[in-house]
C-alpha cells in the first residue's frame, strides 16, 4: 500500500512525499514542534487502523484467487453417513409417538457436489452443495415405537434421511500473492432436512406387544437450520502445476431452540489442464450435533458425513 507523508513548511518545501509502511518524519524548525507533536499522535492513531486494512492489501499475481476471478465446479462425491439419535421424544403421548434411542448404523452413497467462487483479490464468495438420500439399517431401544411399548427391547429397523447441505462464505484474505494465500471465513451453512424418519422391521416381546414391518414415524419433516460459520482457509501453488487448499469453519452455539455444534473440514488438489479447465480431487467431513427441539421433535443427534469428491473446474 502506498500513501503520502506531509512535512511542515520549511521542510523540503512542505511536499507531499510517497511512502511506504509508515509515516517518515523530516527535520523541523523550532516553531513546526507542535506540528510535529501532532503528526506523531495521528500516526499512534493511524497504526491500529493500518492493522484493520491490512487484510484489504493484495500482492499482484496471476494465481486462481489474484484479482477478479470466477470459477464453478461439479462431480461426484462418496459420502459416508453415519449417526445416532438419542433421547428421542416425537409428538407428546399417546398413539403414533415415538421415544427412544436410535443408532443410525452407517451407509455411503455417491452424489453430486457442487460449487463455485467469485471475487475480486483480497475478498471472494463462495459456494458449494450436496445432497443426501440415505437409508442405514438401524437399531431401536427406549419406551415407544407408534404408541407400542418396547420395554427396553431392541428392534430392528431402517432409518431414511433426504436432506440438503449449502455453504456461503465470505473470505477476505490476510495475506495474499500469486503463491500463497491465508484468510478468514464468514458465513452460513444451510440444513435443510427433507424427510428423516424410522421404520421398524417388526417387533414382537413375547407379552402381546407387536409393531408390523413397514411401519414408519417421521422424526423431521421440510425443516431448515441455519448455522452461522467462521474459520481459516489457506491455498498454495505448489510443484508439477498443482494447487493445494484447505479450509476449516465451524461453530458451537444455540440457533433456533437448539444447541449445534457444527464443524466442517475440506483439504484439495487441483490440477489446471489449461487456464479454464482443472480437475480437483478432495476430501470433506462433516461433523454436527443436534441438542434440543426440531419441527416439535425433541432429540439429540449426532451426524456425520466423510468422503472422497473429484470433479472438474471451469474458470471463466
Amino acid at each position: 500500500m502506498r500513501g503520502v507523508s506531509w512535512c511542515p513548511q520549511g521542510c523540503n518545501g512542505g511536499n507531499l512525499h510517497p511512502f511506504n509502511h509508515r509515516i517518515r518524519a523530516c527535520a523541523f524548525k523550532s516553531q513546526d514542534a507542535t506540528v510535529y507533536t501532532a503528526l506523531l499522535m495521528l500516526n499512534k492513531r493511524l497504526f491500529p487502523l493500518a492493522l484493520i486494512i491490512a487484510p484489504a492489501c493484495a500482492l499482484p499475481g496471476d494465481a486462481a484467487w489474484s484479482g477478479a476471478h470466477l470459477n464453478a465446479f461439479g462431480g461426484m462425491i462418496q459420502m459416508e453417513n453415519s449417526g445416532a439419535m438419542n433421547n428421542l421424544v416425537v409428538g407428546a403421548g399417546g398413539a403414533g409417538d415415538l421415544e427412544g434411542d436410535v443408532d443410525m448404523g452407517t451407509s455411503k452413497d455417491s452424489v453430486f457436489y457442487g460449487g463455485g467462487r467469485i471475487g475480486f483479490a483480497p475478498l471472494e464468495l463462495v459456494f458449494s452443495t450436496f445432497s443426501v438420500d440415505s437409508e442405514t439399517l438401524s437399531s431401536m431401544s427406549g419406551t415407544s415405537f407408534n404408541g407400542v411399548p418396547l420395554g427396553g427391547l431392541s428392534m430392528d429397523a431402517t432409518t431414511d434421511l433426504s436432506m440438503n447441505i449449502q455453504k456461503a462464505m465470505l473470505g477476505l484474505d490476510l495475506f495474499n500473492s500469486g503463491v500463497f494465500r491465508i484468510g478468514i471465513l464468514l458465513g452460513v451453512d444451510q440444513l435443510s432436512f427433507n424427510e428423516w424418519g424410522v421404520t421398524s422391521h417388526g417387533f414382537d416381546d413375547g407379552a402381546g406387544n407387536t409393531i408390523g414391518a413397514g411401519i414408519r414415524e417421521p422424526i423431521v419433516s421440510n425443516e431448515d437450520v441455519l448455522v452461522p460459520m467462521a474459520g481459516l482457509r489457506l491455498d498454495a501453488e505448489i510443484p508439477f502445476g498443482i494447487r493445494a487448499g484447505v479450509e476449516y469453519t465451524g461453530i458451537d452455539l444455540d440457533v433456533e431452540d437448539i444447541d449445534v455444534s457444527y464443524f466442517d473440514f475440506d483439504a484439495n488438489l487441483n490440477y489446471a489442464f489449461t487456464d479454464q479447465i482443472e480437475l480437483i480431487v478432495g476430501y470433506r467431513s462433516i461433523d454436527f450435533s443436534l441438542n434440543g427441539e426440531l419441527d416439535a421433535t425433541t432429540l439429540d443427534a449426532e451426524l456425520g458425513f466423510t468422503g472422497p469428491y473429484a470433479a472438474l473446474g471451469i474458470a471463466f
